[in-house]
Parts: C-alpha cells; structure tokens; sequence
C-alpha cells in the first residue's frame, strides 16, 4: 500500500492497518489515529494562502483543496492540482507543501474516493489508479469497477448507476 509520509508516521513499518488499528479507529473520538484516518479516508488538503478560500457548491466556504496527490506538487499551482478540478481555486499561486514522489506505477490497481467527481468524469488518473466517487452522495451515479486481475485500468470495466 502506498502510504504519505504524514500517514506513515502514524503507522510505522505498517503494510496495511492491523485489527487492533481497525478497533482503536471505530471509536471515532477515542482514536489516536484519527487524524492518519481522516486523511486516508478523506484524502490529504492542502491549505490555500492566506487570503484565499471558495465556495462549494452546496455553500461551504473551504480555506483548503483536496488535491491531486498521486502528483508531485513541485511548481504546480493550487489551481493546477485542485481535484477535482474547479475554477473555483484561483490562485495562481505556487504550491509550498512538503515534497512527495509521483505515485507509483509498481503499486497494483487502487481506488479511492471521498472527492464527488462531477457527472460524466473520466475516474481514470492513471493507468493503476482511479477516483470510483462520482458523487453518488449528492445525485450522482454509484461507480463500481470489475476486476479480473489485470494491472492496468480498463476503461470499459467500469459500470455506473444513477
């Protein structure tokens, strides 16, 4: 599994999130993880300089992105790796985040989501990784992908349910 290296902290020398892991975290306001949690589960935000926030659509003023993080931020603006995208976020401002690596091609098929994709999105990020969230949610359809061991994403084994 592909961890951050704010998740790993957490988790150190962890493959993956063990039983005791799994029982601490249900007790959502026991857990000394919850903040790792939040952030696998929710997906990591980068906060916007200050000054600058945007609406959501259903009316919440956010001061912070969901981002794409399976790419290096280095020299990227906020507005580039706003996910998803949205002309909302426009600041043109050059990220300043802790560095992290593109996300492996080695790493098998992961899916993730958390993000409500606006209808009709391509769920494919890369060849090995795809965002399943098209915001069934707030209306939008329900995702799901058939896998039959292959390694890369095949775009005709997603199916979707409105």
């Amino acid at each position: 599994m592909f961890w951050d290296s704010f998740s790993e902290g957490y988790f150190p020398g962890q493959a993956r999130l063990t039983d005791r892991h799994l029982s601490q975290i249900s007790r959502k306001h026991e857990s000394i993880y919850g903040e790792a949690v939040e952030r696998l589960l929710c997906g990591p935000e980068l906060q916007l300089p200050k000054g600058c926030h945007f609406s959501t659509p259903d009316g919440a003023l956010r001061k912070d992105i969901r981002y794409r993080w399976w790419e290096a931020c280095v020299g990227k603006t906020y507005q580039q790796m706003v996910f998803p995208p949205t002309n909302a976020v426009a600041s043109d401002t050059i990220i300043n985040a802790p560095k992290h690596a593109d996300y492996p091609s080695s790493e098998p098929l992961t899916f993730f989501g958390h993000y409500a994709l606006p209808a009709n999105s391509d769920p494919i990020c890369l060849p090995n990784l795809a965002c399943l969230d098209l915001g069934c949610g707030k209306g939008g359809a329900l995702t799901a992908y058939s896998w039959d061991g292959e390694r890369e994403l095949d775009s005709s084994k997603f199916t979707t349910i409105r």
